[in-house]
């Protein structure tokens, strides 16, 4: 079957050809590179090794992990690598903020390991984007959370501008209504 996404095979026919796969390194590194870009004070440095070790040996005891129904496109797999690395990251800023306060005799107000998080998805956030019908999660994640244009998101799903829009304000709507509220990282 054909992702209708990327046009290429998925599910993979073998999960652990395509853990080891160029292709899945770079998207998972790719992953890690952009969610860095957007928060430095998240440390993703062990998460390509952590989360690579985890497949490798979830592939072990259930082959079809990278299966249909759990992945019905790679796309998927990859917001699922995205909330992986970003997990890995926040977990090495709790053990940081832990070792720190463990050692420190100073203010416990130390603005150096209470700093924001940004503009990175919560697991909630993501878990609706899921949620929502057709092309619409993958616009707002997109736009919002990679950071595309409406125009570059056109060109790469293969459709006009103004669909696009559409999607990414139709989307917006269903996930007010999701969430049950109207403020978001998504919200203009």
């Amino acid at each position: 079957m054909k992702d209708s996404k990327t046009g290429d095979e998925w599910p993979p026919k073998s999960g652990k050809i395509y853990l080891e796969s160029d292709r899945f390194f770079d998207m998972l590194f790719e992953v890690s590179e952009r969610l860095s870009s957007l928060n430095p004070t998240l440390d993703f440095s062990d998460a390509v090794s952590v989360i690579f070790m985890s497949l490798r040996k979830r592939l072990k005891s259930e082959p079809d992990f990278f299966r249909l129904s759990r992945f019905p496109t790679e796309y998927a797999l990859r917001r699922y690598l995205w909330a992986s690395v970003l997990n890995v990251g926040r977990e090495a800023k709790r053990q940081s903020k832990r070792s720190r306060e463990s050692s420190y005799s100073g203010d416990a107000r130390d603005p150096g390991y209470l700093a924001e998080e940004g503009s990175l998805p919560s697991m909630e956030e993501l878990e609706v984007l899921e949620q929502l019908p057709g092309d619409m999660g993958r616009v707002i994640w997109l736009h919002v959370f990679e950071e595309q244009s409406f125009r570059s998101i056109a060109r790469e799903m293969g459709c006009s501008f103004s669909k696009v829009k559409r999607l990414y304000d139709e989307g917006v709507k269903r996930l007010a209504v999701l969430m049950g509220e109207t403020e978001g990282p998504w919200s203009d």
